[in-house]
Formats: structure tokens, sequence, C-alpha cells
């Protein structure tokens, strides 16, 4: 699944679905702007709900890197 999120008139992009084989945990949730982006890992499958809040809650970070 994937969507977009404006915070603070800039735009993000986000996906989930599952992790990279060899990753801990089964699933991830990736938030991006432009060139960088970050990815949360988790072990359960999060619905479009949790995954658009996870998302959300990686802007700070996604922002610290680009």
């Amino acid at each position: 699944m994937e969507g977009t999120i404006n915070v603070a008139d800039k735009k993000y992009w986000w996906w989930a679905g599952p992790a990279n084989d060899g990753a801990e945990e089964r699933y991830c949730v990736h938030c991006r702007h432009e060139t960088f982006g970050v990815t949360q890992y988790m072990d359960t499958e999060p619905d479009k709900q949790l995954a658009e809040e996870t998302a959300k809650a990686l802007v700070s970070k996604v922002d610290s890197v680009s």
C-alpha cells in the first residue's frame, strides 16, 4: 500500500509492505521526501491507518537526512 502526506507545505511519499529478505522484522513502512527517506521495520503487518501514522511519525527523521 502507498500514499502521500503533506506536512508544512512539503509532500512526502510513503509505502508499506513486506520487508526485504534478511531483515529481522517481516514488514516495513518507508517515508521519503525528494531524494532521501527513512524506513521503520515492524513485526506485524500494518493496516493503512497504522502505515500512514508511522509515515507521519517518520517525517522529522526524513527531514534530518534531507
